[in-house]
């Protein structure tokens, strides 16, 4: 992922809202990225909580439509 977006090759990425997980430390470095991440609010540092977390379904908010639009935007382009 990292090599591609580095090279301008097209990427498509999905990140958990979790601090650890940032996009910002972790996520492509590219003109041409794409980086989904859950909008929900998450002040978790290392994992999820699960159930003790009022957003804990959060990742399936990012659903195979949304994905699949993303991807053919990419195309487009």
């Amino acid at each position: 992922l990292h090599l591609t977006a580095a090279l301008g090759v097209p990427t498509f990425s999905v990140y958990s809202p979790i601090k650890v997980h940032s996009t910002a430390r972790w996520g492509p470095k590219g003109p041409r990225d794409t980086v989904l991440v859950p909008p929900a609010p998450c002040s978790e540092k290392y994992r999820c909580t699960r159930n003790r977390c009022a957003h804990h379904n959060c990742m399936a908010s990012i659903t195979a439509p949304m994905m699949f639009e993303e991807i053919r935007k990419i195309f487009e382009s």
